[in-house]
């Protein structure tokens, strides 16, 4: 929901309707979506007298973008001249109605305004003391899960006073902003809607040690889904659960043990702290997003079987006196939101008492009755009057903690002047109401419940130190009836005067510088915190005890000494002693990481701190642009850093001031794939692929300095084949990188707002380049690893010449063996086959027709030579070749021959009368 005023005094007089509106204008187009939201669109004022005018929905809560804003806004009709009032109440009451049946979403309230809430009912007459209290529809937005943020159009201290505005918010410190109407950079808002990720975490329950439920952290989500991890007593991977998903407006409860219920739980180590003072932290991975640290004087002590929770689900989490043990018979409400109040039991009181000690636990003293008199004993009635009731306990109302104020004198629209006073609220989003007694004015206190007071009774000599006797009013949970902290003191100094007012400041001045000079003005910085990026030295050559306005603020536009502060004792302030090249070497790899501190001043001073840090990607630079930073256009004549942002926000190519920070480091056309988009293949991760990259830095509570992680990654520059436009071994060694690490703002909460201010040195260029070692081993060039001497050569040559006469002395033996083995097997198969034929004796096929074997012969003649089977053989192969030569015409004769003895005679000679005689 986006809430704007139409003031007339404020927003048309002072800062024109037309620049106002712009402001929320652009502001919505800045920080809103393009699809899937709801928005909504509302004005507040006041005509006197008319109840109906304090508020008007211009458009009701539905889905929409910036462009539906626009048209909302321009389509309005007022007449500013008739709203004297500024009833931020009723825009807030109108946008708690919306917001609140909304769920699964982030629900926010933006604020525009250029003076502080002013009630209805004064007309004309309307003096900054007629306050309208804001404060009351604020604690039931932050009830109903509604994130509010105000941001004031104008010039803090003339006319946008950020104290009359911090009960409306979580965080005062970082929650409100001063926007000066003739920027269009919407940088430090955005930072505060578009969380990094969407990320959100609140812790709003914890349980230290074992009781009812078992040791618990709850942790409600308020932004995107994320695999959320709880940690109980450190923040070590020891103490923590595993990473589970938990969705927008889920509570994730991890237990010991994992066995208490919540919309999503987790296992808890067994570890666990001490029952009064404990820290739990929310993390998402390694990063923690929400941390809680419980102890000190204002933090309860804890009540026997009973959880710690927060007295509602929007109220800043790091206020002790925010949390309370659980109610009677409840103990806890674990996976759910925090009941509203606690209910009356009837005779709960006693058994309290009984068992913890009750009304007592928390250090006052025993007197009696302790619980409420009549029959219900009910709740704790504290007769130690310097404790408030908190129905189970007595527990001391918090007192106004800062030591500090600012005073401002502006002149108000009646033309009178009017001394301003703002100090840092009570820390305590409860029922408070402040009495507070100027010194310069009359003894009898002032009732506010703003941290801020407007008054006319003043003295003309505004040479003499201001400051408040403060009163913070705290009220009972049950009874109603509201019990004083101590009185604190707040030293305001010197009154401030923005503007010329009717009653001149000690020494008049158009306006007075925003930090002091080397003659200090009537309102000395020296003291107030700071942050600046650590350097060789610290602050560089501001280290060693320079003042806070050591070099600040800084920039050539403020002539040769480049500072409108003071010079340091030695050396000069330089807008070339921070800046940092950065060689990635062979040895770091594909991946490394460099981490940018930033520091707090004074030294010891270790208050919680948030920094904004924004990083402008300059694009390829070569060394000469480098040396002399001309490639950061006007800025060695200004000091000022241009966002000069190409189409679709792309880097562009180009040669001139006004382009060369934001040229694309490969062109449109060619065929070359980069893998992180530039020629020398780095990627820088943030900004990535963006032009610039802004976000917040929290520096925790006790610690003296935040970082911030740059990522760079290398990949190869080789070229395929086909592609041109390459990186050369010059572009390597010539080109760079370069981005510009700003310091944009610092915010801490026990400080009045708008006083931590970036110190020297805030500003640091860097480049990012490869070495020209890593250059020459990416090419190739001046790397003798990879040739070979000529004399391997020779060896090589005489190497294939020794192997390829081994190979044919090998192949000669082979074949001799295989023709041997050939012959010797023939001659086997042969002598097998005579062996064969000799066993089947000589006359085997002697009995073909009527020729018979003689059984009777005595062998063979020539046959008694010595057997010899090869000889044999091969005389027998000689005569079967003299044979197959030899073409003989022969008749063949069959003959019959006998054996043995035969009758040559006529056989038949008795027979056929041949007479006697034989053959």
């Amino acid at each position: 929901m986006i809430s704007f005023s139409i003031h007339g005094a404020s927003v048309n007089d002072l800062i024109g309707a037309t620049a106002f509106n712009n402001v929320v204008k652009g502001a919505a187009a800045a920080f809103l979506q393009s699809s899937n939201q709801k928005v909504g669109v509302l004005n507040f004022g006041g005509i006197n007298g008319d109840s109906s005018s304090l508020s008007d929905q211009l458009r009701a809560l539905s889905t929409g973008t910036a462009a539906d804003v626009t048209t909302a806004i321009d389509g309005m009709s007022v007449v500013y001249a008739d709203h004297t009032a500024n009833v931020a109440q009723r825009a807030m009451t109108d946008a708690n109605a919306a917001l609140s049946g909304e769920s699964g979403r982030q629900k926010y309230h933006v604020i525009f305004s250029a003076t502080i809430p002013l009630a209805n009912g004064k007309g004309t007459s309307t003096t900054p003391t007629d306050i309208d209290n804001i404060c009351i529809p604020a604690r039931a937005a932050k009830a109903a899960g509604i994130q509010t943020y105000v941001v004031l159009v104008g010039t803090a201290g003339e006319n946008a006073f950020p104290s009359f505005w911090s009960c409306a918010v979580e965080d005062p410190a970082t929650d409100i902003i001063v926007h000066d109407p003739t920027s269009t950079d919407y940088t430090a808002i955005t930072a505060l809607l578009c969380k990094t990720n969407g990320i959100d975490l609140q812790i709003t329950e914890v349980n230290p040690v074992a009781g009812t439920y078992a040791a618990f952290v709850e942790i409600l989500n308020r932004g995107a889904s994320a695999s959320v991890r709880a940690c109980l007593g450190s923040a070590a991977n020891g103490d923590c659960s595993t990473g589970t998903n938990v969705d927008n407006g889920e509570y994730l409860v991890a237990s010991v043990g994992g066995g208490v219920n919540g919309d999503v739980t987790a296992s808890l180590p067994s570890s666990s702290p001490t029952t009064d003072t404990w820290s739990a932290y929310a993390r998402v991975g390694t990063t923690t997003y929400d941390t809680v640290l419980y102890t000190g004087t204002y933090a309860q002590n804890a009540l026997s079987g009973r959880s710690f929770e927060l007295r509602a689900i929007g109220y800043n989490n790091d206020y002790p006196a925010n949390w309370r043990p659980a109610c009677y018979n409840v103990d806890g409400t674990p996976g759910s939101a925090p009941l509203a109040a606690c209910a009356l039991v009837t005779d709960s009181c006693p058994q309290t008492v009984t068992s913890d000690l009750g009304c007592t636990h928390n250090g006052a003293a025993a007197q009696s009755p302790q619980c409420n008199s009549g029959s219900s004993q009910a709740y704790c009635e504290c007769p130690d009057t310097s404790y408030i009731e908190d129905t189970d306990s007595c527990a001391l109302p918090v007192p106004v903690t800062a030591t500090t104020c600012e005073a401002n004198v502006a002149k108000w629209w009646d033309g009178n002047d009017y001394i301003f006073y703002q100090f840092d609220k009570v820390l305590y989003d409860g029922n408070v109401l402040y009495a507070i007694t100027d010194n310069e004015g009359t003894n009898a206190a002032t009732e506010s419940t703003l941290s801020g007071l407007g008054n006319t009774a003043f003295t003309s000599n505004l040479g003499n130190a201001f400051s408040l006797s403060v009163v913070a009013t705290s009220y009972s949970t049950q009874a109603g009836t509201g019990t004083g902290a101590p009185s604190t003191t707040i030293s305001c100094g010197n009154a401030v005067t923005e503007n010329p007012t009717s009653s001149p400041s000690l020494s008049p001045t158009g306006r007075p510088s925003e930090e002091p000079s080397e003659s200090p003005t009537l309102r000395p910085t020296y003291d107030s915190p700071g942050v600046y990026m650590e350097s060789v030295k610290d602050r560089g050559v501001c280290g060693g005890g320079e003042a806070r306005s050591c070099c600040s603020p800084f920039g050539p536009q403020y002539g040769d000494t480049n500072t409108g502060g003071t010079e340091p004792s030695t050396g000069e302030c330089s807008p070339y002693d921070n800046n940092e090249e950065i060689e990635l070497l062979d040895s770091d790899g594909d991946f490394l990481q460099k981490e940018f501190v930033f520091k707090l001043y004074p030294e010891g001073f270790e208050d919680e701190t948030t920094v904004t840090v924004a990083i402008y990607a300059y694009g390829l630079i070569n060394q000469t642009d480098w040396a002399n930073l001309t490639f950061t256009g006007t800025y060695p004549d200004d000091g000022l850093i241009p966002t000069i942002i190409g189409t679709d926000n792309q880097f562009e190519w180009g040669t001139d001031a006004t382009t060369t920070r934001r040229r694309r480091l490969q062109n449109g056309t060619n065929t070359n794939s980069y893998t992180y988009g530039n020629k020398l293949n780095i990627g820088i991760t943030p900004p990535g692929d963006s032009a610039s990259w802004t976000d917040v830095i929290t520096i925790p509570q006790g610690s003296s300095s935040g970082s911030f992680t740059m990522n760079i990654s290398l990949a190869d520059l080789k070229c395929n084949e086909g592609d041109f436009d390459c990186t050369t071994y010059a572009d390597c060694q010539e080109w760079s990188l370069a981005f510009a690490i700003v310091t944009l703002d610092c915010q801490n909460q026990t400080h009045i707002l708008g006083e931590c201010k970036p110190l020297f040195p805030s500003t640091r260029f860097i480049a990012i380049r490869r070495s020209d070692a890593l250059c020459a081993i990416n090419f190739g060039i001046g790397n003798q690893e990879d040739e070979l001497p000529d004399w391997f050569w020779w060896v090589l040559i005489a190497l294939i010449v020794f192997l390829l006469i081994l190979a044919w002395l090998v192949y000669r033996f082979w074949w001799k063996q295989k023709k041997t083995a050939t012959e010797l097997g023939d001659a086997e198969d042969e002598l097998d086959q005579q062996i064969a034929d000799n066993e089947a004796g000589f006359g085997k096929e002697l009995d073909v027709g009527d020729v018979a074997f003689n059984p009777m012969a005595t062998g063979v003649p020539g046959m008694n030579r010595p057997a010899d089977a090869f000889g044999n053989e091969l005389h027998q192969r000689q005569i079967e070749q003299q044979n197959d030569m030899v073409d003989v015409q022969a008749e063949i004769f069959q003959v019959r021959q006998d054996y043995g003895q035969v009758n040559t005679g006529n056989r038949h000679h008795n027979q056929g009368g041949m007479g006697q005689g034989g053959y």
